[in-house]
């Protein structure tokens, strides 16, 4: 069954998906779990 979770798009420079694609590596992730991830703790840390 399809996810009815809203999704998004972004683009980055070759430079930053190099970086993203690093720091994935180092924590076993995936690009877009990593970003989500992130996207996360940018939260959390706002509604503090």
């Amino acid at each position: 069954m399809p996810s009815t979770k809203p999704r998004i798009t972004i683009r980055v420079s070759q430079e930053e998906m190099k970086e993203l694609q690093s720091a994935a590596d180092e924590e076993y992730r995936t690009v877009p779990a990593l970003v989500l991830t992130l996207v996360k703790k940018f939260l959390d840390d706002r509604r503090k």
